[in-house]
């Protein structure tokens, strides 16, 4: 398997905010899928709160991500072989 990319993302307006669909400072995606998006997320210019073990904070912790990196990884890698699979199904499974 390659490298895998890191790419930032800066969002200046709420305007841009609500045009790619900004979840949030700080919002971590996948293959353009969030990784801590809820059942109802919220797109808008503003600060994020994640649930974490010390309450809530402004960032996942560092388990927290690893943990999500993972099972995305997991299910990213699965559907190189199922490749009917969109990215939105596989992130909800």
């Amino acid at each position: 398997m390659g490298e895998l990319e890191i790419q930032l993302q800066k969002v200046a307006t709420p305007e841009e905010a609500e045009r790619v669909g900004f979840g949030g400072s700080p919002t971590i995606l996948f293959d353009g899928v969030d990784l801590f998006a809820d059942t109802s997320p919220s797109v808008g210019y503003a600060c994020r709160l994640y649930r974490t073990a010390a309450g809530a904070e402004g960032a996942p912790s560092l388990s927290q991500l690893a943990e999500r990196l993972a099972e995305a990884l997991q299910r990213w890698n699965r559907s190189m072989f199922f490749p009917d699979l969109a990215a939105s199904e596989w992130l909800c499974q």
